[in-house]
């Protein structure tokens, strides 16, 4: 800005210096439609039309482009693209952001509601300033230097203050407050103590606390301070994405610094050993390839129920589940022998079966 609307020499030394600059600038000036020579001799293969520098390289199947912005063949699902959604915000380009709020409910359109005041127009607004055919009869706005009119603001001006950019204070207007008008001390009095012998004395609470909730008192199993993560919070029904507050349901470090390998799809480490139903576990194995046959499952099942090695409440989920499925799988690996427990679970699924 100040080299667009700088002044012109005001000394002789500074109109020099511009003479200066005006000339290297001359001197500098293209031609227009020619092109800058500056003297060199190019040999005579480079004229020629069909010269090219660099070595042509054959056409390969991937260039440079392709590696560095790969193209995705695989279109994602719908239930996929809702998730990253949800846990990224990875929307698509110029896709308008939606939080799913019940419009219908508070009665306003969003498309065409106008939240927040209207301000009222000013005359020296902004809009007012930068349009120059509202108003025929005054003048074009004119640009000047912002010196020249820091200048004309902050100069003397007869029988008037000084206007150092922080406003104007009402007339009779005086700062500060009196020093006698509170009935304090002044500084005279500080210099001479003149304190009675009662004020010189030492208070009577000297090296005690008077501070509730701040005494030296011994109190177990006490915490001080407010917890990082509140469990004394009632979580709510619908929380909102923009509520910040940890109800003791977010992730801790250690799920932070290694995470589950299975995180980028939505699945924690507490869904493996959450307990299932017999329905949904059948249907979990079958969609990895796992199809057992009713007595197997059962079988299977009471394994994982029963077992003291790996099962401590009586719930069956999908880690203790798969532990009996790798158990019955070496066996099979190491000759096709039957567990010790094979005969125990079959009596209880062929009852199971039979109910």
């Amino acid at each position: 800005m100040n080299n667009v609307f700088a002044h012109g020499p005001q000394t002789m030394v500074a109109e020099v210096v511009n003479k200066n600059f005006e000339r290297t600038y001359k001197s500098r000036t293209k031609a227009l439609g020619r092109v800058v020579s500056h003297g060199h001799v190019l040999p005579p293969k480079v004229l020629k039309k069909d010269f090219r520098f660099g070595k042509v390289m054959e056409e390969q199947e991937y260039n440079a482009k392709m590696l560095v912005y790969p193209h995705n063949k695989e279109a994602l699902s719908h239930e996929t693209i809702a998730m990253l959604k949800k846990s990224h915000g990875t929307y698509e380009p110029g896709e308008q952001l939606k939080r799913d709020y019940d419009w219908q409910s508070t009665k306003l359109d969003p498309t065409v509601h106008r939240f927040g005041k209207c301000e009222s127009i000013l005359d020296n607004g902004a809009a007012r300033c930068l349009d120059e055919g509202h108003n025929p009869f005054k003048a074009d706005t004119k640009l000047i230097s912002k010196k020249t009119m820091d200048h004309r603001r902050t100069q003397d001006k007869l029988g008037q203050c000084r206007d150092l950019g922080i406003g104007r204070a009402p007339r009779n207007h005086v700062f500060g407050i009196k020093s006698n008008i509170l009935g304090e001390w002044g500084a005279s009095d500080c210099i001479r103590g003149d304190f009675s012998t009662a004020e010189q004395m030492p208070d009577s609470n000297l090296g005690r606390s008077t501070r509730p909730g701040f005494r030296n008192i011994n109190i177990k199993n006490r915490t001080f301070g407010c917890p990082t993560i509140r469990t004394d919070i009632a979580v709510p029904r619908t929380r909102s994405v923009a509520d910040n507050q940890n109800y003791g349901t977010d992730a801790e470090a250690k799920e932070l610094l290694y995470p589950c390998r299975f995180n980028t799809i939505g699945i924690s480490d507490k869904d493996f050993v959450s307990s299932r139903s017999p329905q949904d576990m059948r249907e979990i194995f079958s969609a990895i390839g796992y199809n057992f046959t009713d007595d197997v499952f059962a079988r299977l099942w009471w394994r994982a129920k029963t077992s003291k090695d790996w099962n401590k409440d009586g719930q069956v989920s999908i880690e203790e589940f798969r532990a009996a499925v790798n158990e019955l799988d070496d066996l099979k690996a190491r000759g096709g022998q039957k567990p010790a427990w094979w005969e125990t679970a079959g009596k209880w699924a062929a009852e199971t079966l039979r109910k």
